[in-house]
Parts: structure tokens; C-alpha cells; sequence
């Protein structure tokens, strides 16, 4: 037998919320890729800057520091924008706020490709505009005015471990592009000094063994030299080239490690399993902490010590002392995270008292052997007057002067926000405290004179900890009419969620009592609007190359990335790929499960050779570049519109109820052919799972 529970009262239908969360999903691709096409745009027609001349003297050239992520960044840098933005997307839900959060994170990109093209204004100014909506998102999310904000990976927690074993593959493989800068070898210098007695402030310049003097390496704070103790005795830097690499490549690693374990370790507590692998897999996909490791600097060293000062949280009171001090006397900004945690009610003298002794404790050594002004003249002195008095990595020099008075009203506003806490005590709440913690460094940034992109490494751990969420595989799983691309068989659940109806067989042969088929009308006109509009978006792609950006795609005088071929053929051409994509559609609907699969594998692969094969020609790079965007818009647009219209023109058969027991179908009625012949054995139906149960409703027998 069928059972049928009714329709709830004033039960809405879905069809409107899954259409607007299509149509969502649709502009999100596209923003997805207008972003992505603007990046490699910037990565292929602006060349790598030659470097600058800082104030001071010097010469500085930005554009090395990331390796090969900044000196060939369209083979580098824009794929790797695609998977962090895709990765993290949520597509379950394309209007949220978050997706603002996403964005800014992603900002950096092209700010960093800016700097590495001296172009200091520009990426300076797009990198304060991200610095500021994260640092407004993260103080509304830590004092309650706007809600936490939540991003996942857009892979399933299933699947979510392998993708962060080939990350860390990935990550371990990068080591062999990247570029050693100073501020490694500086730590590491530093330890060595220490351990043979010598002074660490007051020098202007230290001697690095066969790779020349490193100017300024005293302008960080004692525990950036303390940490390197343990790796400057077994890779002493005055040895072999090989241990002198060892030497900061070693303790950077070390660094990234502990960030990653105490990540892993605090979603294990907050989330289980599935929050640590998603804090693993966010903390992996983003490059910044990665170029940190390739340039073997010091920055990972901030990063692990806050990360795990959130990790011991109030049960720990000492050690989070001993870390805020280690922190605070490293790149000092963190001693604003120190005065944030003294608002934690438990244990706050057992903190207060440990901070202030490893505070004097770290600060004896330089005293003693450098003095107190030179220890102050080389650390703060140069950070805030020399070097942040105004230079190229500074946006307070691109402002006007009277704006200037701004700084010293920001850096006021920031120690009171990290002394707010003790005006409001509660108990600790780790995703909270990172929170605010991330928006303290973040606005301690845009208070630097100086700033670049290693920087990010700082903040972006605990920006994890406060933004990032499990994949909800369990609610896909009862939302999987949501969710699904295409799919018929999705459609036709949807229309039994829409009535909120369940039905079931009362026998093994009653399968399938709703068949989706196309509707071949809604179809094929949808199908032909997809052909306009590849044609169009064709023509207009090579209007703006060759009349806005000179680039002489496709022109028949000149020869281009596809040879002699007219910009007719290729609109018209664009037409017939659409046409042929929703035949090809419409056959694996009628003769293949998982349409949707298939459909998305075949024109994924089709696009990606469209893509490709431009550089194979031998056309100049503008050329091949603009024709392959112009490819990979069209593409994607006849997958997406063609998606779009399959979940729409569709015709479900509904199948009424079969007939009693022993009493086949009459011709005619609804249900013919379906149910028990008069020779079956009778089976006891089965009730339906969400309907409650009443004990005066008359029992089938």
C-alpha cells in the first residue's frame, strides 16, 4: 500500500527558495570568475616591478620576497586565488555576509601582486580596505553586535582529509621555489650571538657567513633571537652553506607546524574531527603563511604563539603568560593580545604575575649587555620613527597630512579595546577571543609605517578560529534537493518535498512511482537562449580586447591565438558548442544516472582544452591569454545557464496509488500495471517515517 502524509498548514512551496538559491549560486560562479579573469589580467599585462629604492638608501626589490608566487604569478598566484576562493565558498548559501569576509581575504592577492609590481599606492590602498572590513567584522562578531561569521570548505568532511594530505604535499613541494630574505638569517644570527656572549642592540649591520651583511637585523624584540637557540646549536650559522640554510629553514618549518597542531587541536575540542581538518584545510589553502615558510622568516613564530595561546585558554593561566610575553617581545604588537587576556576572570593574577616574570626575565639579557636606550633606540626607535616615520610600504604616506592625527586616536582606541574585556568579564569563549584578538592585530597593522604582505601570517590562524565552520554534510544529506546541480532525480524529490509527502512501496516491485522526464519545449528553448547568449558573450569578449585593450584577438589582418579565423565564425561557432552541450544534455538525462555528474566532467574537460590550447600557437602571450579567457568565460556560462534550465524544464508523471491487494490495476485508472498481482504474497506496509503515530487511527490488517 502507499502511504501519504498530508501537506502541513501554511506549508510553503520550495520552488521559489531553490530558484533564488540557483540564481545565487549562477552570480557567485560569475563573480567567482570576473575575479579570477581580473587577476590573470593583472598577473599577464603588468609586468614584475625591478624594485625601488627605500627611504634610507638601498635598494629593495619586492617583487623576489614571494618566490615564484610573485615573480610568475599567472602560473602561480591566479590558480592558487581559484582554489582558495572556490575551496571556501559556500554555495549552499551565496547571499551571506560571509562571502564579504571570503572577499576581503582574497583582496590580498592582487594587493600583493601590486606591491611585487611597485605599485605601492594601489596595493597598499586595496590591502587598508581589507585590513578594515576584517578588523570592523572581527570587533562586531567579539563584542556581540553582529553574529559570528561562518565560512566552510566547500569540500565534505569525507573527503576533506585527503585534500589536506596533497595541501601539505603541496606545501612541502613549495620549499623549492621560494627565496631567503633577511629577517630569517637575522634571528638566526642572533642566536648564535647570544650563545657566545655578545650583544644583540646596537649594531647597524651583522655579519651573515658568505652571503654578505645584513643591515638592521636588531629591530625585533629578544625572544625572535631566543626561539633560534635550539636550531643555531645544531646549525650553527658560521658552518657549512648547507646547515647555514638549515639553519632558518629548519626553525620557519617548526613554526608552521605548531600553527597547524594548535589549529588542529583546538577544532578537535570545539568541533570534532571535522572542525580540525576544515582549520587544517583553510590554514593550508591560503598562501601567505606558505610564502612565509618559502622565505624562511620568522612572522610563522607570531602565529603559533597567539594560536596557542587560545589553545591553553583559561585553564592554563601561566602558560598563557609565558606566551603573551614571548609574543609581545617578539614583533611587539602582540603585547596588546596580553593586555586583552588579563580580562579572563580565572586564574588573572596566576597570568599577571607570570607575564610580568618572563616579561623581565627575557628583557635581562639585553639590558644588561646593550643598555636600556639602545635596546629602545634599535627596536621601538626604529620601528615607529625611522623606518614607520614614512616609506613606499606605508599607506599613511600616500594620505594627506591632516589625516596623520588619525594614528595616534587609533592606537588610543586599540589599547582600550584590548583593556575592555576587564571592564566586562566573562568566561572564555576561544572562538570570541580569537576574534578579538584578530581584529587588535589587524588594527595594529593599519597603524604600522611599515607593512607587507608576510604579515597576514599574524592574524590569519586566528581568523580561522573565529570565521571558519565544519562542511554540514549532515544537513546536505537532508537537504539534497538543495543541492544537487542539475539532477532530474533531485527535481522530482523536491516536488515530494513540496507537497511534504513521503511516499513508499508496500512491495519490492513498486520502484520508481515518480518519473522526471524533460520537458522537451522549456528545454530546447532554454537550451537555444544558452546559444544567444555564448554568442554573445563571444562577440562582446572580442570587441573589448581588440577595441578596448588593443589586443588583436581573432582579427583577420593579423593573425591571432586561433590563426586567420573571422570574429562571425567564432560567434557562430560559440552558438553550435551551446546547442551541441544541451543535446549532449538531454541524451545522458533519458540513458545515464547522475546526469549532473557527467554533464559537469564532460564540459569541464571541454573547457579546459578550449583553454589550453591557445598556448600552444605560437601567437604572442596577450593574444593567447585573451583568447583563452574569452574560452573559459563561455564555457562556463553554457554549463551554468544550461544547469539553470534543466532544473527547471522538467515534467513529473505521477503514478497513483496501486490497487489493493489481490486486485490488479483496472485499464484506465491510475496506478494501471502498478501493485500486487493476485498471485503475490501480501506484505505489511510500511509507515511512514515522519508521520506521528495515533493510537485511534484504524490499523491496516
Amino acid at each position: 500500500m502507499w502511504h501519504t502524509t498530508e501537506r502541513r498548514l501554511g506549508h510553503t512551496p520550495l520552488i521559489s527558495g531553490r530558484s533564488d538559491r540557483a540564481s545565487g549560486r549562477v552570480v557567485a560562479g560569475l563573480c567567482v570568475l570576473v575575479f579570477v579573469c581580473g587577476l590573470g589580467m593583472l598577473a599577464a599585462l603588468v609586468p614584475v616591478g625591478h624594485g625601488l629604492t627605500p627611504k634610507g638608501g638601498g635598494w629593495f626589490v619586492p617583487s623576489v620576497v614571494g618566490g615564484v608566487f610573485t615573480l610568475h604569478p599567472l602560473l602561480v598566484a591566479v590558480p592558487w586565488a581559484a582554489c582558495f576562493v572556490l575551496g571556501l565558498l559556500d554555495w549552499r548559501r551565496p547571499w551571506q555576509v560571509g562571502q564579504l569576509d571570503l572577499l576581503a581575504l582574497a583582496g590580498f592577492f592582487p594587493a600583493t601582486m601590486l606591491l611585487s609590481d611597485d605599485f605601492c599606492e594601489d596595493g597598499l590602498g586595496l590591502a587598508a580596505v581589507c585590513l578594515g572590513w576584517l578588523f570592523c567584522r572581527m570587533l562586531g562578531a567579539a563584542f556581540g553586535a553582529w553574529p559570528m561569521p561562518k565560512l566552510c570548505p566547500s569540500v565534505s568532511s569525507r573527503r576533506l582529509g585527503l585534500v589536506v594530505l596533497v595541501l601539505l604535499a603541496v606545501r612541502i613541494g613549495s620549499l623549492a621555489g621560494g627565496n631567503i630574505v633577511d629577517v630569517g638569517r637575522a634571528s638566526s644570527l642572533g642566536a648564535w650571538r647570544v650563545l657566545h656572549g655578545l650583544p644583540l642592540y646596537g649594531a647597524v649591520s651583522w655579519q651573515w657567513p658568505g652571503a654578505g651583511r645584513i643591515y638592521r637585523p636588531d629591530s625585533y624584540g629578544p625572544f625572535a633571537y631566543y626561539a633560534y637557540l635550539p636550531f643555531a646549536i645544531v646549525f650553527p650559522p658560521a658552518s657549512a652553506p648547507v646547515l647555514a640554510v638549515l639553519a632558518t629553514l629548519v626553525p620557519a618549518a617548526c613554526f608552521d607546524v605548531l600553527t597547524l597542531v594548535g589549529l588542529c587541536r583546538l577544532g578537535r575540542r570545539l568541533g570534532g574531527r571535522p572542525l580540525a581538518r576544515a582549520f587544517a584545510f583553510a590554514y593550508l589553502l591560503y598562501p601567505f603563511p606558505d610564502l612565509s615558510l618559502m622565505a624562511e622568516t620568522n612572522d610563522a613564530l607570531i602565529a603559533a604563539l597567539c594560536v596557542w595561546a587560545v589553545v591553553v585558554g583559561a585553564e592554563r593561566p601561566a602558560v598563557r603568560g609565558l606566551l603573551m610575553a614571548a609574543a609581545a617581545l617578539t614583533k611587539f604588537l602582540p603585547a596588546l593580545l596580553a593586555l586583552q587576556f588579563l580580562g579572563v576572570r580565572r586564574g588573572r593574577y596566576r597570568y599577571a604575575l607570570t607575564l610580568a616574570a618572563s616579561l623581565a626575565a627575557m628583557l635581562a639579557w639585553p639590558v644588561v649587555t646593550s643598555g636600556p636606550a639602545r635596546f629602545l633606540g634599535s627596536t621601538l626607535g626604529y620601528q615607529l620613527v625611522q623606518r614607520g616615520g614614512g616609506v613606499q610600504f606605508s599607506i599613511w604616506t600616500y594620505l594627506p597630512h591632516p589625516v596623520l592625527a588619525a594614528r595616534p586616536v587609533l592606537a588610543a582606541a586599540l589599547v582600550l579595546l584590548a583593556l575592555s574585556p576587564m571592564l566586562r568579564p566573562r568566561a572564555g569563549d576561544p572562538r570570541k577571543d580569537a576574534a578579538l584578538a584578530a581584529a587588535l592585530l589587524i588594527g595594529a597593522q593599519l597603524l604600522l609605517g611599515y607593512w607587507f604582505y608576510s604579515y597576514l601570517t599574524w592574524c590569519y590562524p586566528l581568523l580561522i578560529i573565529a570565521i571558519i565552520q565544519a562542511p554540514p554534510d549532515h544537513e546536505a544529506a537532508q537537504n539534497k534537493c538543495d543541492y544537487t546541480p542539475l539532477a532530474w532525480v533531485a527535481v522530482a524529490y523536491s516536488s515530494t518535498c513540496e507537497e511534504h509527502m513521503m511516499t513508499y512501496p508496500a512491495s519490492p516491485n513498486d520502484v520508481n512511482p515518480n518519473r522526471v522526464r524533460p520537458d522537451s519545449s522549456q528545454f530546447w528553448a532554454g537550451g537555444v537562449a544558452t546559444a544567444v547568449v555564448a554568442a554573445l558573450i563571444a562577440l562582446v569578449g572580442i570587441l573589448v580586447c581588440r577595441w578596448t585593450l588593443g589586443i588583436p584577438i581573432l582579427a583577420p589582418a593579423s593573425e591571432g591565438a586561433w590563426g586567420s579565423a573571422h570574429t562571425g565564425e567564432y560567434v557562430l561557432v560559440a552558438a553550435c558548442v551551446a546547442l551541441v552541450a544541451a543535446g549532449l544534455l538531454y541524451l545522458l538525462v533519458l540513458s545515464t544516472p547522475q546526469p549532473g555528474m557527467f554533464f559537469g566532467w564532460l564540459m569541464g574537460l571541454a573547457t579546459l582544452a578550449a583553454v589550453v590550447y591557445p598556448f600552444s600557437t605560437s601567437a604572442p602571450l596577450d593574444q593567447k591569454f585573451a583568447t583563452a579567457v574569452v574560452d573559459l568565460v563561455i564555457g562556463v556560462a553554457i554549463m551554468s545557464l544550461l544547469s539553470a534550465v534543466s532544473a527547471r524544464a522538467v515534467r513529473v508523471r505521477r503514478s497513483g496509488p496501486p490497487s489493493q491487494p489481490g486486485q490488479p490495476g483496472q485499464p484506465g485508472q491510475p496506478g494501471q500495471g502498478v501493485g500486487y498481482a493476485p498471485d503475490q504474497r501480501t506484505y505489511e506496509p510500511t509507515q511512514p517515517i515522519n508521520a506521528p503515530r495515533d493510537p485511534g487511527a484504524q490499523q491496516w490488517r
